[in-house]
């Protein structure tokens, strides 16, 4: 099996599942969807607000180092851009927040969380991924966005993950 598809409609955290899944089956690939999350979770052990209707999903690879996970978080926060910014008429007001956010007119539509996890004495990278798309949460720290505030066609969650994961190449 080349990589493990997974898809829910609601989970309590896509990064929590893909670590369960890795201690039960010695996989090298994975993917897990959900369009909601009930205990989704940011850097720092902070919650992550998860409506339904947006993108949830971690991505899992199996990795040779930790400097790896480091240039995976580069990379995919590279690429997660390019995917959101593909579907912007006015690409010019996005931008990368180190580490982890993706920002629309300086407010927040997409963040990643990469755990780590030796297993089967393999190190793998849990990348979690959050696009606003059809609702954003309101967070103290940093105002939001969703895509279908901005785009003139409404997505959906389904096609967003599937064109990160083409990008992506998972």
């Amino acid at each position: 099996m080349d990589t493990l598809n997974i898809y829910y409609d609601k989970i309590g955290s896509t990064n929590s599942e893909a670590k369960n899944i890795l201690l039960r089956h010695n996989i090298k690939k994975a993917v897990i969807i959900s369009e909601e999350q009930t205990s989704g979770k940011g850097r720092y052990g902070n919650k992550w607000i998860s409506k339904k209707g947006n993108l949830y999903m971690s991505l899992v690879f199996q990795v040779k180092s930790y400097n790896h996970i480091k240039l995976l978080q580069f990379k995919i926060l590279k690429l997660l851009k390019s995917v959101i910014s593909n579907l912007l008429t006015e690409k010019s007001q996005i931008k990368v927040k180190h580490p982890n956010d993706i920002l629309i007119q300086n407010r927040k539509i997409s963040g990643i969380l990469i755990e780590s996890i030796n297993c089967y004495s393999k190190l793998y990278a849990i990348v979690g991924i959050g696009v606003n798309i059809n609702n954003s949460p309101s967070i103290k720290k940093r105002k939001t966005i969703h895509l279908n505030k901005l785009l003139k066609i409404k997505v959906k969650p389904k096609e967003i993950a599937k064109k990160i994961r083409k990008k992506i190449k998972i």
